[in-house]
């Protein structure tokens, strides 16, 4: 009953997710684990992350591990312990996100704000190529002029604004896929 009940959530917060854009947005930002030094973080999205999905393939294959091993350890274990296992493991499993997330962001917060402190727009080329080499965050993007001439007050910009859009990417899902 516990593994089934997990499956419906998840499936419920999908059709949510996934009936608009706008919901998508929203419940991937409410719900979706924000670093700890981010404005969006929430203690409860330690687990509440667990049930947000960015795909259908990445639901199918969290619902497809949970639907073969989830019913063997409720069997063995019971409900309750294995719905503490559930949520102790999920949320170990966020904060050792947290734990990965510090060195990566701890690493692009220093470069971003040694660029800040002497901004050069050949260092500025170099730094995205280093730094975001899948392209800078979104939020940055729009930032860049149409002719795509950037001057060294707009480089400075893109740079907070990318370390912000990283600091404020949530990651979601109980399983990587």
């Amino acid at each position: 009953p516990v593994v089934k009940a997990l499956i419906a959530i998840n499936l419920i917060v999908y059709l949510v997710q996934f009936s608009s854009e706008t919901y998508d947005r929203q419940i991937v930002s409410t719900l979706g684990l924000h670093y700890f030094t981010s404005e969006k973080f929430n203690p409860i999205q330690l687990l509440s992350y667990l049930f947000v999905h960015g795909s259908f393939r990445h639901l199918f294959s969290n619902m497809l591990g949970l639907f073969f091993l989830g019913p063997m350890l409720e069997r063995l274990w019971g409900e309750k312990r294995f719905l503490l296992f559930y949520f102790i493991t999920g949320a170990g499993g966020g904060l050792f996100y947290m734990a990965l997330k510090y060195y990566d962001y701890a690493a692009l917060e220093t470069a971003t704000q040694a660029y800040i402190q002497h901004p050069n727009l050949q260092l500025f080329k170099q730094f995205l190529v280093e730094f975001y080499p899948s392209g800078i965050p979104y939020e940055a993007l729009s930032l860049i002029p149409a002719s795509g001439d950037v001057t060294l007050n707009e480089s400075v910009l893109i740079a907070e604004e990318s370390l912000r859009g990283v600091l404020n990417t949530p990651t979601i899902g109980a399983i990587v896929s």
